[in-house]
């Protein structure tokens, strides 16, 4: 999930629970790209850089902190992503503690150095 961006460092960051398996495939290989398309303005956007997962405790606390209760609430799950569970009645089951200022153990952050980037216009 798209969190910012330094123009002057040529960086984007993302959101994400640690436990994703995107996390351990950047471990592995920090390369990563990414491919936007907005359909009303029909413009893609690419981006190709290398990742790196955010540690400092502090930076990883202030992005918290500006995250909506919505977003927030994404992290509550004892899950990692990827597996949704419904009840008998359909509903979407969430389990976890309640979110509150402190930061979740499964949430994280990314800053990707953009090596390349382009736009199509159709």
């Amino acid at each position: 999930m798209y969190e910012g961006a330094s123009f002057d460092g040529a960086t984007v960051s993302f959101i994400t629970d640690i436990r994703s398996t995107k996390i351990k495939d950047i471990g592995r290989d920090p390369r990563v790209s990414g491919i936007a398309y907005d359909l009303d303005s029909r413009v893609q956007i690419k981006l190709v850089g290398t990742a790196m997962i955010v540690e400092d405790e502090d930076t990883r606390r202030a992005i918290w902190q500006r995250l909506k209760p919505p977003t927030r609430k994404q992290f509550e799950t004892d899950l990692p992503p990827g597996i949704v569970l419904y009840s008998g009645d359909g509903q979407i089951v969430t389990t976890g503690p309640t979110i509150d200022d402190s930061v979740p153990p499964p949430f994280g952050s990314l800053d990707v150095g953009i090596r390349e980037q382009g736009a199509d216009l159709h």
